[in-house]
């Protein structure tokens, strides 16, 4: 899924996800954060491995992050 709106559903998803996190709705945060992850911002074409290192980095953390939350 190639679109040019893909980084800003990406970022609406992680602005609702951080909101949630506020208001302290563990789960609705969870859902947010996790369906971000399927809007990719950055280039889809190219592969994995390809990618620069802050890009790895960033696309890494994030299930974690999320994962952490949930045992938390």
């Amino acid at each position: 899924m190639k679109t040019q709106f893909n980084k800003y559903i990406y970022i609406a998803l992680n602005i609702l996800g951080i909101f949630y996190l506020k208001e302290k709705s563990i789960g609705q945060a969870l859902i947010y954060l996790g369906i971000a992850l399927a809007f990719d911002p950055f280039d889809t074409n190219q592969k994995f491995n390809d990618r620069p290192t802050w890009q790895k980095n960033g696309l890494n953390c994030k299930p974690r992050y999320c994962f952490w939350i949930d045992i938390y």
